[in-house]
């Protein structure tokens, strides 16, 4: 069960930071869009936010399971409470892209910088997950 749980964890990870990476290069190659044209992107690309919420459901469940070993010990454990709130963090901003993302041209600017944020909140979340668990 728990080879099963840390594929899901890895799966749900690759999503999240999957879905970072693809904001941040489907951006930059799409910055000059305007109008109609800018709308039916941010719509066609808008499942992109839905990968990235499934990615960190995974993490979430499976996160779960794999942290029953380290309840009792987590005061002892400063970087695991850091990348905890980072996943807390990642919740909060997803659910924010979710919105912007249907919110049209007026959150377009606000859903690229949570998108930024989105990438760079995955990657230190990884590197701590690295630093605790290594």
């Amino acid at each position: 069960m728990h080879d099963a749980m840390l594929i899901l964890h890895f799966l749900g990870l690759v999503m999240g930071l999957g879905t970072g990476f693809a904001f941040i290069f489907l951006g930059v190659g799409n910055a000059d869009l305007q109008g109609e044209d800018a709308r039916t992107f941010r719509q066609r690309t808008s499942i992109l936010t839905r990968m990235g919420a499934i990615g960190l459901a995974l993490l979430v469940v499976s996160g779960l399971f794999l942290m029953g070993p380290y309840w009792n010990v987590l005061p002892d454990l400063p970087l695991l409470i850091a990348k905890l709130v980072l996943v807390v963090v990642m919740i909060v901003l997803i659910t924010l892209l979710t919105f912007a993302v249907g919110k049209g041209e007026r959150w377009a600017a606000r859903s690229e910088v949570l998108g930024k944020i989105m990438l760079l909140t995955s990657l230190s979340t990884l590197v701590l997950a690295v630093l605790v668990f290594h």
